[in-house]
């Protein structure tokens, strides 16, 4: 009887051990399957966002409208060994030529307010691709030198990778999105108010036409009133108009009383050392904090085909590549050769730097603010690209791009040779002003 009983008890013994073996197994199976998922998320070593999505696949996003809205995904952070998840997140595209590309663009809006990275407080956060920047790296530099200009409301980015459903999608720049909040263009005042110029796709918003034919945005208010949104408008759009005349006619002592100069000479300044295409037609940024505030120019925003990009997919004038030329001054720039011929480009600041007054602010502003940094501005493009080294390679086996390194050694050449450009145009005191026009429009 004792060996019978023995012998059922080693028989379940057995059995449970087996059972135990498989479930091990499974779990075992399960948690290498995190580990390898986790471990891809730490290969590279850079932050990484992972999102959920809620009843959509990201193959129904990209094939519809950059313009739906995809709510209730789940939003996974890590960051140096930690995790934070987000509910409720809502997630859509963005862009206009960029959302035509095979890697797009996004943007992401919390339930609340976040500070991602020390980047500031805002609800929406936007994932710029950058793929037609092999380098990944001019619109990251083109904010470096807004830091150093201390461009208000401009903030530096963040690399992370990209993965839906724990798929990966690539290396993306996380900043937060253009609007009036904490973390962005932190307005006070009930009239304070955000405007884009933008000439490409004015049909697109709520838009208005100024004095010379350009399509102002109405972008963001502080208050939401509608009484009160017709007067902040109303009062934006008569001095915007009225500057724009004076600028025409030449009247530089008015122009002083419309516009904070110093942050028009700091914006021309970023998109001037860029070769910014889209500068002055698209994504240029106005806002005025309040009734008694002049405008301000910025932040300055969308600098992936600038610095020299060669990644265009339209021919462009060599010339336009020249790291010591004045673009502002080059018809080219302009469209008026067929360059960019479907973008009107606002002639605003090509009428400003024919006061001899704003040529001696822009060079003030250089002197104080960048002139001898070259060696910096180096090292932070340096430090950056070896910051994502492994995760642009990662990002160009995922979208078939061939690039070695030659793009960075291009456009780090480039810049050097741009700021000693700079530092000979820029970085001289001008003794006394001209009383003619310095130049005469073509």
């Amino acid at each position: 009887m004792k060996k019978k009983v023995s012998s059922k008890r080693w028989k379940w013994m057995i059995f449970l051990l087996a059972i135990c073996i498989v479930l091990l197994g499974v779990l075992l199976k399960f948690n290498i399957d995190r580990i390898v998922v986790y471990k891809a998320y730490l290969d590279n070593g850079i932050p990484r966002i992972n999102i959920n999505l809620e009843g959509v696949s990201l193959d129904e996003i990209k094939e519809g409208s950059k313009e739906t809205k995809y709510e209730g995904n789940e939003l996974e952070l890590y960051n140096e060994g930690r995790v934070a998840e987000f509910d409720g997140v809502e997630v859509k595209g963005r862009g206009n030529s960029t959302w035509k590309h095979k890697k797009k663009p996004y943007q992401i809006k919390f339930t609340s307010k976040v500070d991602l990275f020390g980047l500031g407080e805002a609800k929406k956060w936007v994932l710029l691709a950058n793929y037609l920047d092999h380098s990944f790296l001019r619109n990251d530099i083109a904010f470096t030198l807004a830091e150093m200009l201390e461009i208000k409301y401009n903030y530096r980015g963040k690399f992370i990778e990209l993965y839906f459903n724990d798929e990966y999608e690539g290396l993306y720049y996380l900043v937060p999105k253009i609007d009036i909040a904490k973390g962005s263009v932190n307005l006070k005042e009930e009239d304070g108010v955000l405007f884009e110029l933008d000439n490409s796709y004015g049909d697109e918003e709520e838009y208005y036409e100024s004095y010379s034919g350009n399509y102002l945005l109405l972008k963001d208010l502080v208050s939401e009133d509608e009484e009160n949104k017709e007067k902040v408008v109303n009062e934006f759009l008569e001095d915007f108009n009225k500057l724009e005349m004076l600028a025409e006619r030449g009247e530089y002592e008015g122009i002083l009383d419309i516009i904070d100069i110093e942050s028009f000479a700091e914006y021309y300044l970023v998109n001037e050392f860029t070769v910014n295409p889209d500068a002055y037609s698209s994504s240029f940024y106005l806002y005025r904090d309040g009734a008694g505030d002049k405008i301000h120019a910025g932040p300055v925003w969308d600098f992936d085909l600038a610095l020299a990009n060669r990644v265009w997919g339209w021919e462009v004038d060599e010339r336009y590549y020249s790291s010591d030329e004045n673009m502002i001054r080059k018809r080219e720039a302009f469209g008026e050769d067929g360059l960019m011929e479907n973008k009107f480009i606002s002639k605003l600041f090509y009428h400003l730097m024919d006061f001899p007054e704003f040529n001696e602010e822009v060079r003030r502003v250089y002197r104080e603010k960048l002139r001898g940094r070259k060696e910096e501005l180096l090292k932070e493009i340096q430090d950056r690209n070896g910051e994502i080294q492994k995760a642009i390679l990662k990002d160009n086996e995922k979208w078939g791009i061939q690039d070695s390194g030659e793009e960075f050694n291009y456009l780090f050449n480039w810049v050097k040779a741009r700021y000693e450009y700079f530092e000979q145009e820029y970085g001289n005191i001008i003794e006394e002003f001209n009383d003619q026009r310095r130049f005469q429009f073509l």
